[in-house]
């Protein structure tokens, strides 16, 4: 088994933002450390699926990598935006947070059901060792 750097770098990010994410969450009196905890969640959901998509070697396993890195790519702007907010003393509120959620989730939702329409992905290849071959719908 041949020794996978991206794949080291992955998990040591992923473990420093899970620190980072939990140390955030547990001192809620700083300004803006539930978004920024948020914030890290979503960057781990988006390297562990990065992850995945690396090491998995079949092609259930690799498109699962590829829904989960596609959820934090989709919910981190929105997440960024709410720290961002709440640092600076003007939170969002629920409702506008799900108005704002709103796009991301449609486009994770086709992303999901591509096989049904093919307007996200024409085509995805997997191939070992390599990143996955895209064409967009």
């Amino acid at each position: 088994m041949n020794f996978n750097f991206p794949v080291f770098y992955l998990g040591v990010s992923i473990i420093i933002s899970l620190f980072i994410g939990i140390y955030a969450w547990r001192h809620p009196q700083a300004r803006g450390s539930k978004a920024f905890a948020l914030a890290c969640l979503t960057f781990v959901v988006w390297t562990a699926g990065d992850a995945l998509v690396r090491v998995g070697e079949t092609f259930a396993a690799r498109w699962t990598g590829e829904a989960l890195r596609f959820l934090g790519v989709c919910f981190l702007p929105v997440v960024l935006l709410a720290f961002i907010r709440q640092y600076c003393g003007t939170p969002l509120n629920r409702r506008r947070i799900a108005v704002l959620c709103v796009v991301p989730l449609v486009s994770w939702i086709m992303m999901l059901t591509n096989q049904w329409h093919f307007l996200f992905f024409k085509s995805i290849e997997f191939f070992p060792a390599a990143p996955p071959r895209v064409v967009y719908g």
